[in-house]
């Protein structure tokens, strides 16, 4: 089950690209665009579960479906069901406690090596790209400014290829 989990972390995670070929020098991250998908995924060290011991896992209601369908005991998961960018630094993981962080505070206040994030989805809909993409980039740069030791990884947005389109 292990190794089936490193797999899939494997296969639906990439390290955030901003998005556009140009002027990436303005950006806080890079475009990436350097795995070709028709290949197998490359060979990596298989973990074991200590692995997650040091690891935070954050983000919306697909974060808590890993929760759910997968045995990650030692992992700090934290997830808000219906989770916006916009309201990722506003809205509390526990609702019902006064004292409950933001999700972006409890990321900001970790001490993980490897923090994953899964967030963005729920705004592809939106009009403004420009402002999503805006506001998505200064996230990943806070984060890393706060945590420039730790392996930050941002759980991808699927993307379809013009050729997938119906």
């Amino acid at each position: 089950m292990r190794t089936y989990f490193n797999k899939l972390i494997v296969l639906s995670l990439l390290l955030v690209g901003c998005s556009s070929k140009t002027n990436t020098s303005e950006k806080s991250c890079f475009y990436v665009d350097k795995f070709n998908y028709n290949n197998p995924v490359p060979y990596s060290d298989e973990v074991d579960e200590t692995y997650f011991d040091n690891t935070l896992i954050a983000g919306d209601s697909r974060v808590g479906s890993l929760v759910l369908y997968n045995k990650l005991k030692n992992a700090d998961v934290k997830f808000i069901e219906s989770l916006s960018l916009s309201m990722f630094k506003i809205t509390k993981i526990e609702k019902d406690k006064e004292d409950s962080k933001t999700l972006y505070t409890y990321i900001m206040d970790s001490d993980k090596e490897n923090i994953y994030i899964m967030i963005g989805l729920n705004e592809i809909g939106l009009n403004s790209y420009e402002k999503w993409s805006n506001s998505y980039d200064n996230l990943i740069k806070e984060i890393k400014e706060k945590h420039p030791k730790s392996n930050i990884y941002m759980l991808s947005i699927y993307t379809v290829e013009n050729a997938y389109k119906l």
